[in-house]
């Protein structure tokens, strides 16, 4: 099962209240790109670091998590071998 971003990011965002013209100006996007950014199953790393500091919520996990199925924390203790 692939992660799909931009649904992540959109489900992200209604649930801490924003709108969408909010996030829009946060991340210097226009409505269309904004988007393009939640139908989106993959983005630009820079673009996540972006959204995930306006967001305060770190998307890089979530692709961890998807990839290795455990916790960053515990990835980071305990990294695979065969990366």
């Amino acid at each position: 099962m692939d992660i799909h971003i931009g649904q992540l990011i959109k489900e992200e965002l209604r649930s801490q209240g924003r709108s969408v013209k909010w996030f829009e100006s946060q991340i210097n996007r226009s409505h269309s790109a904004v988007y393009d950014i939640f139908r989106s199953h993959d983005i630009n790393t820079d673009l996540l670091k972006t959204i995930s500091k306006v967001l305060s919520h770190d998307f890089f996990i979530d692709y961890s998590n998807q990839m290795y199925g455990k916790s960053a924390q515990n990835y980071t203790e305990n990294p695979p071998e065969n990366v």
